[in-house]
């Protein structure tokens, strides 16, 4: 949620009315139950909620005022967390979308001992749950005449046979689910049915994720701190430096095309852990030089000699670019390099006009390493991906280098990805013509649906080229695509990583360059201009 122009005279103080929505979160994105969330106006409390059990709150047809309003969060072991917002008179019975990210306070000596201990009581606990469910296990697996106990009923029985009390039953139906152990017990009962149910899947001898590496630009300032997640800060860096250099990531085998797999307290994980989270493990620095000759590199020995480089939206730390880089090159069956251009986002919902100028800061430092790259000799193809506010330092990147590019490039620039973008609707049709004279085919993914961009369109009183309001953005050079029948989250911006359609559309645009009409695209018209759809 951020903060627009603030209200005319003639209007504030005015009643009206306004419903809220959002969620609260912590760093690693998981919903955080139980948070106490208030809406306040001039430090006057207006209305107190807590977040359900998906950290979601909402405040329907809330009465309040036109002004300078806030929303706060707080709850036990994090930072109480505000967001500023104005309402306007033009919003009166509209819907606002927020995220409220929460940050864990730092515990005191004394703290940090009791957490440890609670830590330790609580794997005490869980060991003696999972060694009771391994006797249910092996009295199942002894007695074929025995129904299996695949429900709670028969679980139960099963539980008597141990002399266990009952109350013990939901905590180890719990412990069941986490291990996947009553499935065990169906398949070690039915051999056939189990050979054909573990064709396509991993022995328990072999690895259960893979590691794959994601190169990184980034003009984030440096921080002096270990942890590969926390190496890079919000803030731009000193002298306007560009640093280089790799993050290693490990993916786990039952990845699911379009998750963005991290630990949540709904599934009882409470730790990172790299048979079902994409984590980032680690990261190193390069010299610039280095970087490219590694680049070059690998796209020689690469299949089709190309490289990605994916520039993210706002409110995106560099543990997200990088995350959601990996998720991308998975999902697409990238077997080129993976590159993650990461602007100094400030993380925060709140950060929206500090990143609408950051972005502008960072488009020169997009340009050089585009251009870099497209002048290395191992490198054929080049493919930019680009999300929400990220599109506006890729287009004005592609307007510099249609500027003589193609006199020192050996690369040339093939897909060209504008997926949701927050950009003026009008500003694309101004650099629309020039900006497509790079690349060879240019996609632009839009939603009516897509309620940030709404936002963003009330916010800045025009259109964005994403959003699907009163007209679609339509430009001959350029094929849209209107995504809007694509199943969605609460907020529908991302559906360009978490789509199974959309990726797939961007597999078949890497893969083959297939133009329109693909599978899954139907003809649509608006004033004579063409543009595609999804088909429901």
């Amino acid at each position: 949620m951020a903060t627009v122009a603030p209200p005319t005279l003639e209007h504030f103080g005015q009643p009206m009315t306004v419903s809220i929505y959002g969620v609260a979160v912590d760093d690693f994105g998981v919903g955080l139950p139980r948070i106490s969330v208030s809406v306040l106006s001039d430090q006057s409390t207006l209305a107190t909620t807590n977040t359900d059990e998906k950290g979601e709150f909402s405040f329907p047809n809330l009465a309040v005022k036109v002004g300078f309003h806030s929303l706060r969060a707080a709850g036990r072991e994090f930072i109480p967390a505000a967001e500023q917002f104005t309402l306007t008179y033009e919003m009166d019975n509209t819907s606002i979308t927020t995220i409220v990210r929460l940050e864990q306070a730092r515990r005191t000596a004394a703290d940090e001992a009791r957490h440890q201990t609670a830590m330790k009581l609580e794997e005490k606990e869980r060991t003696e749950q999972e060694a009771r469910l391994r006797q249910v296990i092996e009295i199942a697996s002894s007695q074929p005449g025995q129904p299996i106990p695949s429900n709670k009923e028969e679980l139960a029985s099963y539980l008597k046979i141990l002399g266990l009390p009952a109350g013990q039953l939901d905590q180890l139906l719990a412990a069941a689910d986490r291990l996947g152990e009553l499935q065990k017990i169906q398949a070690e009962k039915s051999p056939s049915e189990a050979s054909e149910s573990t064709q396509s899947t991993t022995s328990p001898h072999d690895a259960k994720y893979i590691r794959l590496q994601v190169l990184f630009a980034t003009d984030r300032n440096r921080q002096l701190d270990s942890d590969p997640r926390r190496m890079f800060g919000s803030a731009r860096s000193s002298r306007e430096s560009t640093y280089f250099g790799v993050c290693e990531v490990s993916v786990p085998n039952r990845h699911r095309i379009g998750k963005l797999e991290r630990p949540s307290i709904f599934k009882l994980q409470f730790y990172e852990d790299p048979e079902k989270h994409i984590i980032l493990q680690k990261s190193e620095l390069w010299e610039g030089d280095f970087f490219y000759n590694r680049v070059s590199t690998g796209a020689t020995t690469s299949p089709n000699h190309d490289v990605f480089v994916f520039i993210h939206g706002y409110c995106v730390t560099f543990q997200e670019a990088i995350l959601r880089t990996a998720q991308i090159a998975v999902d697409l069956d990238f077997s080129g390099v993976p590159i993650c251009f990461s602007w100094p986002s400030r993380g925060t919902y709140s950060g929206y006009f500090s990143d609408e100028a950051t972005i502008e800061w960072s488009t020169p430092h997009l340009v050089e390493v585009v251009r870099k790259i497209a002048q290395l000799s191992g490198v054929r193809t080049i493919h930019l991906i680009a999300h929400s506010m990220g599109n506006r330092a890729l287009v004005h990147c592609l307007d510099h280098l249609a500027q003589g590019f193609g006199n020192t490039s050996t690369a040339q620039i093939n897909q060209v990805i504008l997926a949701a973008p927050d950009i003026d609707a009008g500003v694309m049709v101004q650099l629309g013509e020039r900006v497509t004279r790079v690349g060879k085919r240019t996609t632009l993914y839009a939603s009516s649906n897509d309620r940030p961009l709404v936002i963003s369109r009330q916010f800045h009183g025009y259109a964005r080229a994403g959003d699907i309001g009163d007209a679609i953005y339509i430009n001959e050079n350029i094929d849209t695509v209107d995504a809007s029948a694509i199943p969605v989250d609460i907020f529908g911006h991302s559906y360009y990583g978490s789509s199974r359609t959309v990726l797939h559309d961007i597999y078949e645009l890497f893969r083959n360059g297939t133009p329109p009409p693909r599978f899954g695209l139907q003809k649509a018209s608006q004033r004579n201009k063409l543009y595609w759809i999804f088909r429901p």
